[in-house]
């Protein structure tokens, strides 16, 4: 039986539209599959971002701002350190009182806020050193005046933890050698102190859109 040469050519043509129907029909599966996974991605890095914030605003709180915001105008100091002294020295606790007998949210001597009332002319009461506003103001004047005897941030978070005259002697003794982040000087719990003060001001800073600190190393 003869075929028809066209006869053959009729069928290579049905094979072909039904291949090229084939593949433009995967192509576009392909592009749906793309733009759906694409999508979903996006959508789940936008929740990341998103819920990521939140649990860092969680952990890095921003309480009190009315009285951090007032007290750091005043007198000069960056909002993401008294955020960050708060945190690491009581964790926002008013009620705190440490075995050294430092009392209130920012962790104050008795004997240092005594001397800051004198300062101010302020009359206030020992149990004005749980008074959560009163704290604050004096804790920022107190480390507004460190900065203003050291120079710079660390040492005067340094002397808010040591106290000022240890940090004087250290110094005039060469007994602080830093080295980037590595701080060699005689008490290793303040050395400690200075890291996380640090790191969590760098947090406040970068959560919030906050001013970066100017640190020494």
């Amino acid at each position: 039986m003869k075929h028809n040469s066209r006869d053959f050519c009729c069928f290579d043509d049905t094979n072909n539209d039904e291949n090229n129907s084939k593949n433009r029909r995967s192509y576009i599966g392909k592009i749906v599959s793309y733009t759906v996974i694409f999508s979903l991605l996006a959508e789940i890095l936008f929740l990341c971002f998103y819920f990521g914030k939140k649990i860092q605003k969680y952990v890095y709180p921003k309480r009190f701002s009315e009285y951090v915001t007032e007290y750091c105008a005043e007198y000069g100091v960056p909002q993401a350190l008294i955020y960050a002294t708060m945190k690491v020295e009581s964790d926002f606790d008013s009620d705190a009182v440490s075995s050294a007998g430092a009392c209130g949210i920012m962790q104050i001597m008795p004997k240092t806020f005594g001397e800051i009332s004198e300062l101010l002319s302020e009359s206030v009461s020992d149990s004005d050193m749980f008074n959560t506003q009163i704290n604050i103001k004096y804790g920022v004047l107190y480390l507004s005046m460190q900065y203003e005897s050291f120079g710079c941030w660390e040492y005067a978070i340094l002397a808010y933890n040591a106290g000022p005259q240890r940090v004087t002697e250290w110094l005039s003794d060469g007994k602080i050698n830093v080295d980037d982040d590595k701080w060699d000087i005689p008490f290793e719990e303040s050395a400690e102190y200075i890291k996380k003060i640090r790191r969590c001001a760098d947090k406040y800073s970068k959560i919030y859109d906050m001013e970066k600190i100017k640190w020494k190393s």
